[in-house]
């Protein structure tokens, strides 16, 4: 089944929020394949993360992992997060800092 690879609502302001906390943000949206719509570096540490943005202005069953993303996250070996918030985010990508 083809999911749409186009961004959520909320991922705008997610991106705005890492970049004003120091990362370097590239989005990864439209790869599909399951893969996460962003790859975040925190520049001070230059550890890098996953991020899937998932919209809370959805209901929870639209928030759910495609089971596309639920095999990648269960193949990926690195840091991966499930945000919903610029906030989230960015706990997520200066986790263990």
């Amino acid at each position: 089944m083809k999911y749409a690879r186009r961004a959520d609502g909320n991922q705008v302001d997610i991106v705005a929020a890492l970049r004003a906390n120091d990362c370097l943000v590239t989005p990864t949206h439209t790869i599909g394949g399951g893969f996460p719509d962003l790859v975040v570096m925190y520049r001070p540490t230059k550890r890098i993360c996953l991020i899937e943005v998932k919209d809370p202005s959805k209901p929870a069953s639209d928030r759910k992992l495609t089971p596309a993303q639920q095999e990648f996250h269960a193949s990926w070996s690195g840091p991966i997060y499930v945000v919903e918030t610029p906030e989230q985010a960015i706990a997520a990508a200066t986790a263990n800092t």
